[in-house]
């Protein structure tokens, strides 16, 4: 039986759900994180471990982040959301390399979508939708080679 450490659940209003690693190997239980808050309690109590793990809850969390926006928020104020809670997250774990390459990498690629789409100032959906794209592809690329 193979399990899974960490899963996004549904589409982009979705979630994160993790195999709660505290409770191993003792008892397999599921760790649902809905909020970024959540996310970071799990982070933060190690229910998420391991330096790759941790980097795709946190990337993963950015996309949590982006749904606590008000539907009618530009992408500005997406962008700066963003940043504020990917530094909220980068607090979690102070020495996680994975954690801060994968918020910056998040941040870094939705600051550059911003840059390159001016007239994508109307909603974040699409930032949203861009940055969990993004990041879902980046990490099937990496599975693959």
């Amino acid at each position: 039986m193979r399990f899974k450490t960490l899963q996004w659940l549904g589409g982009i209003d979705g979630y994160l759900e993790l195999t709660d690693q505290r409770k191993l190997p003792v008892k397999f239980e599921k760790l649902p994180c809905k909020t970024v808050e959540q996310l970071y309690k799990a982070i933060l109590t190690l229910a998420v471990r391991g330096a790759p793990a941790i980097g795709v809850a946190a990337a993963f969390g950015l996309c949590l982040a982006l749904a606590e926006l008000k539907e009618s928020a530009n992408v500005n104020e997406g962008l700066e959301h963003l940043k504020v809670r990917a530094n909220f997250l980068a607090k979690s774990r102070p020495t996680a390399v994975n954690l801060f390459w994968a918020l910056d990498r998040i941040r870094t690629k939705a600051s550059a979508f911003v840059a390159e789409n001016p007239r994508s100032e109307e909603h974040t959906s699409e930032l949203q939708s861009h940055s969990f794209i993004s990041y879902a592809v980046f990490c099937l690329k990496k599975k693959t080679q």
